[in-house]
């Protein structure tokens, strides 16, 4: 809808991810980072570039970022279907996690609550280089809907998501380029 091109390749699977664990610029992500950069496309979506935007800079140092930021019940109820953390990415195996790993009383809801913070804060990080943030819903399309399903968050689940994330969205509200 942006005008751009949806994870081209090359295609990342956990490099990103231990790339932002490990911190090392040598790390042999450059190169792909350096393809996609010249692609014939005004627009590279990927999600998990976004914990890459320091290495961005670093191969492409014309880098502009646009931040697309969706609400985060309506985020944490899709990432939680379609099974984030769990069958449909190797338990997590190729998205990012805390570089101290998860505790064995951290649930799916728990682990997608600390993802969207996690990736939307180290974004507004790069705040210099953002120059449009865009909201899902006030788009007219976008790719990953998945079938609406009866899915209700208990009352407590709610709470922890407006706390937890509310916060990070109001900021890219008032953000809004």
């Amino acid at each position: 809808e942006l005008g751009g091109v949806h994870e081209p390749e090359p295609w990342f699977k956990d490099e990103p991810k231990r790339w932002y664990l490990s911190g090392n610029y040598n790390f042999p992500l450059n190169a792909a980072i350096a393809e996609r950069s010249i692609l014939d496309t005004p627009i590279v979506v990927d999600f998990k570039q976004s914990y890459m935007m320091s290495l961005i800079l670093r191969v492409d140092v014309t880098a502009k970022f646009i931040w697309i930021i969706r609400e985060p019940v309506p985020c944490i109820k899709s990432m939680v279907q379609s099974k984030f953390y769990g069958e449909t990415d190797n338990e997590g195996e190729n998205i990012l996690e805390p570089w101290s790993g998860w505790s064995d009383l951290d649930t799916r809801l728990d682990k997608c609550i600390w993802y969207y913070r996690t990736v939307n804060e180290h974004i507004l990080k790069y705040k210099r280089w953002i120059s449009a943030v865009y909201f899902t819903e006030d788009l007219e399309q976008h790719e990953n809907e998945y079938p609406i399903k009866k899915w209700l968050f208990t009352e407590e689940e709610l709470t922890r998501i407006h706390d937890k994330c509310d916060p990070i969205y109001q900021t890219a509200r008032e953000l809004k380029i």
